[in-house]
């Protein structure tokens, strides 16, 4: 069974795809895609130097970014995000773009 909040937020997606929207989504789709392999990077290389070195210096960075560029593929795919919102965004904007629109939701 799914959870309400999530329910709401499929039916609402649904109701603003439209086909005509279907380059801008292949856009998206693409740099989500694209931050999703960064994600993946940062941490691989993170959790290897931890293990190599065992330095807390550097992968506690490459974690974060981890998080960071995951954080930016999920709101590529969130319909209600404009791409434009998501250029050159600062971090604490990132954040709180994450409790806005994917948490409370």
């Amino acid at each position: 069974m799914m959870p309400p909040g999530l329910s709401t937020y499929l039916l609402e997606m649904e109701q603003n795809l439209r086909a005509e929207d279907s380059g801008k989504w292949f856009y998206r789709y693409t740099k989500s895609a694209h931050h999703l392999l960064a994600a993946i990077c940062f941490r691989e290389n993170s959790q290897s130097i931890w293990e190599e070195t065992k330095t807390i210096l550097l992968p506690p960075i490459g974690f974060y970014y981890s998080i960071f560029h995951l954080s930016m593929a999920l709101l590529f795919l969130d319909y209600q995000t404009d791409t434009n919102e998501l250029k050159r965004i600062k971090h604490a904007t990132l954040k709180n773009l994450i409790n806005q629109r994917l948490i409370q939701k």
